[in-house]
């Protein structure tokens, strides 16, 4: 069979094609160093390539996040540094101040001195550092501490992501820092030094009630105990005494209305060194606890159970403050009677509302501040409103259907839902509206739904009343740096010791001044030791512009305990630091491995590719040669 010459230029051709296109994909190869250029090519090899790539890029991406996170985080250890040691500072200029011999200028300088290292931590915490703050949480773009030391962030760590559901936090959030909470056993202190005026002495435990008296009569002391125990349930009791018994057996008794038994302690109270009756929460980290105590001999004291009504020809007084009354009696017999504090446009109360021992809310229900029921609970309010008007009293009234009544006239309670408001249902936050309503003088138009949220609506225009960041609350007014309000409200059944088993809330009050406590509130706090030293008040006992002032030895131990909770912060955001820097080794050393298999799945054998271009020129080559020869060939040649 002859083979046409036609024939054997298509398959010359065809054969040329695919060496030449051989060649030239192997010199693609050498040249790129990679084994396919396109995906078309070999998609195995393809498939393999993107997911590895991939891989790659993610662990690029883990490393640069990690990086700028240990940037923050890093940042944030040095100012936290820079924060220790000015604390430091500060408690050394405490412990100068603490230093009874320095006179009044002195103390006027420390503190200067002290206001300007508060200011430089007040610098320190509002750091930024590649446009965002360190230490607002997530609220990056808010400067976290306002000029009155109030945190504005909140209390959410920043994080970055390291895996797929994997974050890594780098930062320490300024709610934690500045508000956080101690490991602490509460204690509370009375600031009025006791003492024995038979023998002109500090008190002893051994010494007579009686002692306490300067003339005291034979007839029985009355001592009226009010308070909140540790769980947050409010007490009251009426204690009488025989005068000669003694200090220590008063002590009993009070450890007895917190619920102490011959098995069983709650509390531990003591008398110090200096005369004052301390009373120590046996349980760490709880809040709640709180006493008011005074103590009256003769007149209707056996008999009368309502404190204001009380007469006597001798009263033990225990606590005492700069508070204005809103009557006439004895400090001491107030209770709960009293205006809150006003700086400016600003009204504050003095106790801290807690729901099962943490900072209420406007969400949170009386019901569970009080730990009871509030069912026929009944609210007493004496205000001045925000024109100045005459003095008024209002009073809140919760049952099925809770009203308040004002200048004679009753206002409907109401639930979001528009149902009228039960006693067990008030919140925090619809006890914050009525009281906006009444001191703005912004009332009801109508008594249905629609009357009382307008009235709420316009009455916030003028008025603000919330909780502030240490649970207490107060009363802003927005029309007068100078405002007129006054404003005092009290629980009805506060001052009547006939009562002993209802449910109390206070809001301000003569009580026992907390020494030390288990939340913080940094800067408000510092606020306190600073006026401390400005009146060069020493201890508790020490007489000051503000008696309830826990003077500056008590605030050494706040020191300390605060630089305590800034280095266990510190050194949490050293843990972050450290696991960033992990992860990012951790994310370069896996990206080395996946480039190395990578490159052995895309990457050509430089060598056997050479080998194998050499063979495949020398093939090409062959060919060539072998097609001339053929197309050389005469028609005599091919004759033969």
């Amino acid at each position: 069979m002859q083979v046409s010459q036609q024939v054997t230029l298509n398959n010359f051709s065809y054969s040329h094609k695919k060496v030449y296109d051989e060649i030239n994909r192997v010199n693609t190869q050498i040249s790129s160093g990679k084994k396919i250029q396109h995906s078309y090519e070999d998609g195995g090899i393809a498939t393999k390539s993107l997911r590895l790539d991939s891989e790659v890029k993610n662990l690029d991406q883990v490393q640069k996040r990690t990086s700028e996170a240990k940037i923050i985080a890093d940042s944030a250890d040095s100012v936290m540094s820079d924060f220790d040691t000015t604390l430091r500072d500060f408690k050394t200029k405490l412990l100068q101040a603490a230093n009874s011999t320095i006179n009044s200028d002195n103390y006027k300088a420390l503190a200067t001195e002290l206001d300007g290292l508060k200011d430089h931590m007040k610098n320190l915490a509002n750091t930024k550092v590649n446009g965002i703050y360190l230490f607002s949480g997530t609220n990056t773009n808010i400067k976290p501490i306002d000029n009155n030391g109030n945190y504005l962030g909140n209390d959410k760590e920043l994080t970055t992501t390291i895996a797929k559901n994997v974050k890594n936090p780098f930062s320490i959030d300024g709610k934690s820092l500045f508000l956080g909470n101690y490991d602490e056993h509460k204690t509370i202190s009375t600031n009025i030094q006791l003492r024995n005026h038979s023998e002109d002495r500090v008190i002893q435990g051994g010494d007579k009630i009686k002692d306490l008296i300067e003339n005291p009569t034979d007839d029985n002391i009355n001592f009226f105990i009010s308070g909140i125990k540790a769980d947050g349930t409010a007490f009251k009791s009426k204690v009488s005494m025989n005068p000669d018994t003694t200090v220590d057996d008063l002590l009993t008794n009070i450890g007895t209305a917190f619920g102490n038994t011959d098995t069983t302690k709650f509390v531990n109270v003591t008398l110090s060194d200096s005369g004052n009756i301390v009373v120590e929460d046996i349980s760490k980290g709880k809040s709640a606890m709180d006493l008011k105590i005074v103590g009256v001999q003769g007149k209707n004291s056996d008999t009368e159970t309502n404190l204001p009504d009380v007469t006597y020809d001798n009263i033990i007084k225990f606590t005492k403050s700069d508070f204005n009354k809103v009557n006439q009696a004895e400090e001491s017999l107030q209770i709960d009677s009293f205006y809150f504090a006003k700086n400016g446009s600003t009204l504050k109360a003095n106790v801290p509302l807690y729901e099962h021992g943490e900072f209420a809310t406007n969400q949170t229900k009386l019901t569970d501040i009080a730990n009871a029921s509030m069912d026929g609970k009944t609210f007493d309010i004496n205000l001045t409103n925000i024109a100045g008007d005459e003095k008024k009293d209002v009073t809140i009234k919760l049952n099925d259907t809770s009203t308040f009544t004002i200048d004679g006239n009753d206002y409907n309670i109401y639930n979001a839902d528009g149902s009228q408001t039960k006693a067990d249902e008030l919140t925090q936050g619809q006890l914050n509206n009525i009281i906006s309503m009444i001191v703005s003088n912004t009332l009801p138009a109508s008594n249905d739904k629609a009357g009382f949220d307008q009235a709420v609506v316009d009455a916030k225009q003028k008025v603000e009343v919330k909780l502030d960041t240490d649970s207490t609350l107060t009363i802003k007014d927005k029309t007068d740096n100078q405002s007129k309000i006054q404003f005092a409200m009290w629980d009805d059944d506060a001052n009547d010791f006939s009562k002993t088993t209802t449910p109390s809330i206070s809001f301000m009050s003569n009580d026992l001044i907390t020494t030390k406590k288990t939340e913080i509130d940094f800067f408000k706090d510092i606020d306190k030791v600073i006026q401390s030293v400005k009146e060069g008040k020493i201890d508790i006992n020490n007489q000051s512009t503000n008696p309830r002032d826990i003077g500056i030895e008590d605030t050494l131990n706040t020191l300390d305990k605060f630089l305590s909770h800034f280095e266990k912060n510190q050194s949490k955001l050293g843990t972050y630091s450290k696991n960033l820097e992990l992860e990012n080794q951790k994310a370069l050393t896996l990206q080395t491995n996946v480039k190395t298999l990578q490159s052995e799945v895309e990457d050509i054998d430089l060598a056997d590719t050479i080998v194998k271009l050499n063979q495949l020129t020398l093939n090409y080559q062959a060919m060539l040669s072998s097609i001339t020869k053929v197309n050389s060939l005469s028609l005599l040649s091919y004759l033969k």
